[in-house]
């Protein structure tokens, strides 16, 4: 009979509990609910700009949240973020996750640093993309959408990528646009062969070029996909000195570049047919 009552007791706390983890984690989903909800269009400052849609200058709506920014606000459509818009307060918002709609055409300086975002997805019609305007967040990879042409000094800088792939509509892409990420693939189009495509790094840091990282240098490639014929003083701004060398023994070949420890060696790229 005792073990009989000392079985009830269990079960009966076991219950309990269960019930207590189910009570809280619907308190939880149905407090996160109405947070997603709360993003107004109220709480997205604009002002009309010159290409006839809105531009976003700031932002006082909920943090730590997943952001869908829409495609139109009070009637029209947002094609621009502006500098710094999503700085509150001497500080910044922070979001999980940020969604970019196709109208927007430009994302000013700053507009998303420091945010802490994991993940942002890239509208199909963004041109522009300001300095640091993804600067100091968490992102794992990056997506750039064929419609972009210039991508500014320290973009995407001091984040956790590992992998760029640029895609031909690029044709500037300013000084440590991807520094401090522990790059290690890197898809160079066609676009970004001529001089000054690629800005040089500071002379006076450990930045180094569009790619400079904290990293050694020597160590931060092991694969890059070149294209033919590009500028050797701008490679030698932004890839290790072994790479350029080879590079150039493969009289600028295009192909698929790989590092074995100290050596590169090369394979046909493969839209050379």
């Amino acid at each position: 009979m005792a073990e009989y009552r000392r079985w009830q007791v269990e079960n009966t706390q076991k219950a309990l509990k269960n019930r207590r983890v189910a009570l809280i984690l619907a308190l939880f989903v149905w407090g996160v609910q109405p947070l997603l909800a709360q993003v107004q269009e109220s709480h997205f400052q604009v002002t009309q700009n010159t290409t006839g849609g809105v531009t976003i200058t700031g932002y006082t709506g909920p943090s730590r949240i997943a952001l869908v920014i829409p495609g139109t606000l009070y009637g029209v459509r947002v094609t621009e973020i502006g500098d710094s818009a999503f700085t509150v307060r001497g500080g910044y918002s922070k979001f999980t996750s940020v969604v970019i709609p196709d109208s927007v055409t430009r994302i000013g300086d700053r507009a998303f640093s420091a945010c802490e975002i994991n993940r942002v997805t890239l509208g199909k019609g963004l041109r522009f993309i300001g300095e640091s305007a993804f600067g100091g967040n968490n992102l794992t990879e990056i997506v750039i959408p064929y419609s972009v042409t210039e991508i500014g000094r320290t973009a995407f800088r001091q984040n956790k990528l590992t992998s760029i792939t640029l895609p031909e509509s690029v044709r500037h892409v300013g000084r440590n646009a991807f520094g401090w990420n522990p790059i290690t693939t890197l898809d160079i189009p066609d676009s970004l062969r001529g001089a000054g495509a690629l800005e040089f790094g500071s002379e006076w840091t450990i930045l180094v070029g569009a790619f400079g990282t904290i990293y050694d240098v020597e160590a931060l490639f092991t694969t890059v996909l070149l294209p033919a014929n590009m500028d050797i003083a701008t490679m030698r701004g932004n890839f290790p000195e072994a790479l350029v060398n080879f590079y150039i023994s493969q009289n600028r070949a295009s192909g698929i570049y790989t590092k074995n420890g100290p050596i590169w060696t090369r394979q046909p790229h493969p839209e050379a047919g």
